[in-house]
Formats: C-alpha cells, structure tokens, sequence
C-alpha cells in the first residue's frame, strides 16, 4: 500500500498559541543541546526529499519551496511534554554521530491545517482510555507470552487489545486528522500524519513534533527510544532521520542505514541491530551507525530475536540455519527461497520462538503470504497482508500470526492452521502487534 499524496504543503496546527509558533532560525552560534522535553517549544526540522515506488504503489507528499534552514543551527518541536525527561529509563537514545556535513532543510509554506493532528486536540492531554473486554476464542486465549494489538478502526477509535485477557482500552482520536497511521515503539503508541507525530505513553502527557517536510513512513528503531523517519521533499533525494520520541529532535542517518531501509522499512532485531546483506556477508549496524559483520552467509530473514542465514562451501554446497541473537546458538533450517536478487524483505519474519517464518508465496501476486515450519520446510497459507512495512504481527509465543483482512483481524494458529477472527473490536484500517505485559 502507499501513503495518500498531500494536496499541498502541510501548515502548522491549528489550536497553536503564540508561544508555540515557529522561531525563526538563528544567523550565528552553535546549537546548544537540549537538556529535555520542554513545554510550549516548536522544533523545526524537515527532511529533504524522495520519490520512491512501493511495491508498485508511487507515494509522493508535495513539496514546499521556502527557505533553506541548517540542521545544525535549529531545533524543531511542537512538543507538550514537561520539562522533566521522561522517567523510563530502560531505554537507550540511539547513538548517532555527529553530521560530517550541514544538511538543508526545506520549509514548507501553509496548506490545509485540517489535514493535519490539531495541537489543541493533544497538547497537554493525558490519555484517557475507555475500558472494555471481548470474547477471545480459542487458540488464542491459550496464549502463553502475554500480546498487545493495536489498532485503528474506521471511526477513529485507537484500541489496544491484551491478549489473552480480552481486555480493550479505546482512546478517541477522531478529532486529529482524517488520514491517520499508526506504529509502535518499545514503550510508547506512535499516531501520526503527514506532517506532525503524536507519542503516546500512559499517564504521560501526549507530546506532538512535527516534521515540516512531511511524514512518508514512521517505523521503530527497537532498543531506543527513537523512531525512523522517511520523509520528502522538493530535491526528489532520500530524506530520512531518527527523531527522538523524548523531544522531537532528528538527526540525520548514515548512508549505509538509508541503504538498508527497503521502502522505510529495515530488517531489526529487538536489541536494536540493523541487519544487511553486504558484499564479504550480513552486517549488523547498531544504534550507533557502526557496522559489523556477524556471519559470512547471505541473510535471508529476521525476527525480534532471531536471524536466519545460508552459507555456501567452495562447491556450492549450501546450508540454510536460524540464529539465536542473543546466544549465538545456530540451528539447520528449511526456509526455502526468501530473498529476490539479494534483497530480504522486511516483512519477511523469524517467529519470536525461532521456529517458522512468514514469507512471500513465490506462486502468487505480491502480498500474499505463507507461514513456514523451519524444521520441516512444510507450508501453510495465510493470504494477503494489507500492510507491508514492518509487519512483524507474531503473537509472542509464535503460535501464530495476525492479518488485517477487509477490516477484519485473524489469527492464524501456525501448527493446527486454524484461522479464527477476533470479534468486537471495530473495522480495523492498521494494526501493529507486540509483546504484552506480563
């Protein structure tokens, strides 16, 4: 699927007071960290441009014309945070290094502010969530690692479902923008349009940023307390950025991270590893943009905890086996075929369980999807998935996978292929899946 265009360049929100309009940037003088989250501070900051194809989909967000702005010179946020830093501290920012060079940012000028998350609907605002409970039918209230889902619904209900409890909590968000979209951090529920960022974390006040280049893709960088942003802009060059989910910041990525993410979209494992296949075999890029490599192999998959690798002798003797990240530990595998010339598919998964994988059923259109048993090679089909960036809707025990199907959820149970639907949770537009709390 392909993000929407925008009829024309986004303008700021509306509902902002004057103490939060964008500052002009400063003529001179360095740029001086921020020592946390402030109330009422704009960052702007933007991102130079790309056109890019997905999966046969072209999206484009229009570009603005303004201005450039020197990164190193100006912060942007809409940010509604205290000015305490966030108190989780189980997290990491990512370590980047410092720009080798100033990056230009484009501003753009005003466009239709109902398109956009209005600050007044978040700034400020401390989730209130309705609780509810649904029936979960079997094979799912068996679940054995506790499992969130989150979604939203075609009336603008975000819902976050545990598994296998049954228990919903439902925020109205109807009131933000039309053309919402939805991604998931390590701790925290990211909504976002095409131009601003809402992060959600409970009993904590909701804190909007804003990318004034646009927002094409928002995918998690796992480990950190940081997302990846792909935006685009008027120079038709890859525009992406790790913006902190504390204070809005971005930093530009390197150009091997920009390479390694397909369509926005990159093969991380949970400790924040960013896997590519390279020339010499698979690297691993962590948080701080540093490569190393980790097998002499091709990869050919990855999951939360796992990767999967094929290694060839000098007579072209191969052998496929799935990796333990955090031990090491390799197992012999049949996955079969999963990459087309070279490139792995981010939407291909390792089962948190390091058993079965989804991927691409090589007799079908693209989109289409099997479940593979890695100790037998056997098969079973699990239809068409609706959104492929980042897909990794694993239940956390691998007992199965989850699939939006023409608004409905369905849980396909990987052993028996048993495929039930979850009732009472709305017509669901996107749906992102994690671990629970236990």
């Amino acid at each position: 699927p392909s993000a929407r265009p925008v009829a024309g360049p986004p303008a700021a929100p509306a509902g902002l007071s004057p103490a939060m309009a964008i500052d002009e940037p400063p003529t001179s003088g360095p740029k001086v960290p921020s020592d946390g989250p402030s109330r009422a501070r704009v960052l702007v900051a933007g991102a130079v441009g790309v056109g890019f194809l997905v999966f046969g989909a072209f999206a484009v967000l229009r570009p603005g014309d303004d201005a450039d702005v020197d990164l190193d010179a100006t912060e942007t946020t809409v940010n509604s945070s205290s000015s305490t830093p966030n108190s989780n501290s189980n997290l990491t920012p990512a370590v980047l290094p410092a720009p080798t060079s100033d990056v230009a940012i484009t501003v753009p000028p005003g466009a239709d502010a109902t398109r956009m998350i209005p600050a007044s609907a978040v700034v400020d605002e401390v989730p209130t969530w309705t609780e509810s409970t649904i029936d979960v039918p079997a094979p799912l209230d068996g679940l054995v690692a506790p499992t969130e889902m989150v979604v939203l619904t075609s009336d603008r209900l975000l819902e976050r479902i545990d598994l296998p409890s049954g228990r919903v909590r439902s925020l109205n968000v109807a009131d933000w923008a039309p053309n919402l979209k939805l991604a998931l951090t390590d701790d925290a529920i990211v909504i976002h349009d095409t131009r601003y960022v809402a992060i959600i974390r409970d009993d904590e006040p909701i804190d909007l940023f804003e990318v004034p280049n646009g927002v094409l893709l928002l995918e998690s960088w796992p480990g950190t307390r940081s997302l990846v942003v792909t935006s685009t802009g008027s120079t038709g060059e890859p525009g992406r950025f790790v913006m902190s989910t504390d204070d809005g910041s971005l930093q530009p990525v390197t150009a091997d991270v920009s390479e390694a993410l397909l369509f926005g979209a990159g093969n991380f494992l949970s400790t924040g590893d960013l896997l590519v296949n390279r020339p010499g075999g698979v690297y691993a890029i962590g948080p701080d943009q540093v490569a190393r490599r980790i097998s002499e192999g091709d990869l050919l998959a990855v999951g939360r905890n796992h990767y999967a690798i094929e290694a060839c002798d000098e007579s072209l003797q191969c052998e496929q086996s799935v990796v333990a990240a955090g031990t090491g530990v390799a197992v012999p595998a049949l996955a079969g075929p999963t990459t087309r010339l070279g490139v792995v598919d981010p939407s291909t998964r390792i089962a948190p369980d390091g058993r079965s994988l989804v991927a691409t059923d090589p007799t079908r259109d693209t989109g289409y999807r099997q479940i593979i048993d890695l100790a037998t090679g056997s098969r079973v089909e699990v239809g068409r998935l609706s959104d492929l960036f980042y897909p990794d809707a694993w239940a956390a025990d691998g007992s199965g996978l989850f699939v939006e199907d023409g608004g409905v959820v369905r849980f396909h149970a990987r052993d028996t292929g048993e495929v039930v639907a979850l009732d009472g949770i709305g017509v669901v537009e996107s749906m992102r899946v994690r671990p629970g709390l236990s």
